[in-house]
Order: structure tokens, then C-alpha cells, then sequence
């Protein structure tokens, strides 16, 4: 029952005793009965009981809606500093994370094309952006790059391997010296023997011989995408295992839980009550 319920129901208390003692004493005055000329006798001690009445029930109100506002102030202001805590846990726990990840797999996936030919990089972004809902970043100078992987996380990287400044595999080689997470997909028009192996074995995703169709890019990049979302997953959740004691492990993978039950089932939290069978008051405080 809020607040504002509660103080009608004491109105209403103090009303009902007033009416009751009005009864009491009119009948022991004879006043109950339909007597005008009595009435006329006590009138003014009627009104002046009613003026009485009145101010009492004026300063009762006030006390009532003083206590319940403040009431209502310590509520919200409990309220405010458990959410304020429990926001404190979550970021303690992405800062503190054992892992090399945080959680974002409800986060937009994100590519790095890195090619120092114009047009081959509007061509590449061309192709993705009109069929994929990836967040792209473009840049023609590889010189860039690691002030980019400084400010930002990517999923993959589309990159040139003959390139002035830093080359693919100069940028391979960083990222995997640096224990980045992006995965690196490698084109290049002049392809050896020698250079696939040297990738492949520094860790490329994949090798693009140019010129590739737009199928090629976009099956070759749905492929390294759903690699780093499955590796993401299962660092977050490796992650969760790490936590210590198990009461704190049980919250981060019950918000976890409820988070993709929510992507289920469209965030209707009837749905999500009826399949997992966890109380509405628990789905609806971790979403």
C-alpha cells in the first residue's frame, strides 16, 4: 500500500471517530433526535464543537501528511542509495574482471577498414553497411591505427596487406603483441605462398585474395563476427566463474540470465516469468 493510500485511510479513521463521538454525546443531550427546538437551545455549543472539530481535524491532517512526506523521503532516499550501490558493484565488477573482456554483447559489433587505396575502403564500406547493421570505421593512413585501437574496441579488422607506413602484417603483429581482441581479416592482390603461411601463423582470421565478390567479404565477415561474439560470451561467463564468494558469481550470472531471456522473449516480463519460472519482482529489479 503507498503513501498516499495510507493517509486516506487515517483521514477517513479520524472522520469516522469524530462522527461516532458526535453521535455519542447528541445522545446525551437528546440531540440525536429530530428536536428544532433543542437544536436552537445547544446551537451555539454545536458550533462551537464543530469549530473544534474542525481545527483538530485541520492539525491532525498536516501531522499525518508531515509524517508520510517524510516517510516518503527516507523511502526514496533508501531507495536512491541501493541503487547507487548496486550500480557501484556492477562497475567494481567490470573494472575488477578477471578476464581481458567486458560484457557488451548487447553492444553494436564494430570494423576497422584499413586500406590506403579511397576507393577500395567506400567500396568495402559500401558493400557492409547496405547489408549489415555494423558500426564502421574507415581510415586510408595505417598510420592511425593504433591511435584508433588506443580509443576504441573493434570486433574485426579489414585490412590492405601492401600498404606505406604500417602494413597488414605490421598490424597483425600489434595486435596480437598487444592481446587485442579484434580478429584481423587480411586482402591483398599479391599473395604468396610464403605470405599466407607468415599470416596464418602470426593469427590472421582469414585470407582474401583481391579481386573478391561482395558475397566472399560479407560470408568471410558473418564468420569472424560470430566467432567474436561466441569468444565474448564465453569470456564474460569464464569470468563469472572467477567470482568470489559464490553469492556475488550467482547475481552476475542470474542478470546475465535474465538480460538474454529478456532478448528472448522481447523484454515482456509475463513471458519471461512463464518460461523461467523466476518472480516478476526479480526479473524486473535485474533489467
Amino acid at each position: 500500500m503507498d503513501l498516499k493510500a495510507k493517509k486516506n485511510i487515517r483521514i477517513f479513521d479520524v472522520v469516522t471517530i469524530g462522527v461516532l463521538l458526535f453521535i455519542i454525546f447528541g445522545t446525551a443531550f437528546d440531540l440525536v433526535h429530530i428536536d428544532l427546538e433543542k437544536i436552537k437551545e445547544h446551537l451555539h455549543a454545536i458550533v462551537i464543537g464543530m469549530f473544534l472539530f474542525v481545527i483538530f481535524m485541520i492539525m491532525y491532517n498536516w501531522r499525518i501528511s508531515f509524517n508520510l512526506e517524510k516517510q516518503e523521503a527516507e523511502q526514496t532516499q533508501a531507495t536512491e542509495q541501493a541503487q547507487a550501490e548496486k550500480q557501484a558493484q556492477e562497475i567494481e565488477y567490470e573494472e575488477h574482471s578477471p578476464g581481458i573482456l567486458k560484457n557488451r554483447s548487447n553492444e553494436k559489433q564494430r570494423i576497422l577498414i584499413v586500406d590506403d587505396e579511397p576507393d577500395m575502403v567506400r567500396s568495402l564500406d559500401r558493400i557492409i553497411s547496405r547489408k549489415t547493421e555494423y558500426e564502421i570505421i574507415t581510415t586510408t593512413n595505417s598510420l592511425e591505427v593504433p591511435e584508433l585501437l588506443s580509443k576504441n574496441q573493434f570486433d574485426v579488422i579489414i585490412s590492405d596487406l601492401k600498404m606505406p607506413g604500417m602494413d597488414g602484417m605490421d598490424i597483425l603483429k600489434y595486435i596480437k603483441s598487444k592481446g587485442r581482441f579484434e580478429q584481423m581479416i587480411m586482402c591483398t592482390a599479391f599473395s604468396t605462398l610464403d605470405t599466407e603461411i607468415e599470416a596464418l601463423s602470426n593469427g590472421v582470421f582469414d585470407f582474401l585474395i583481391k579481386p573478391f565478390n561482395k558475397e566472399q567479404i560479407l560470408y568471410t565477415l558473418e564468420r569472424a563476427m560470430l566467432f567474436q561474439k561466441t569468444f565474448r560470451v564465453a569470456g564474460y561467463l569464464s569470468d563469472i566463474f572467477k567470482l568470489e564468494p559464490y553469492d556475488e558469481a550467482e547475481h552476475a550470472f542470474l542478470r546475465e540470465y535474465i538480460k538474454r531471456l529478456g532478448v528472448k522473449y522481447n523484454f515482456n516480463e509475463e513471458e519471461m516469468k512463464r518460461a523461467s519460472g523466476i518472480s516478476e519482482e526479480i526479473i524486473h529489479s535485474e533489467l
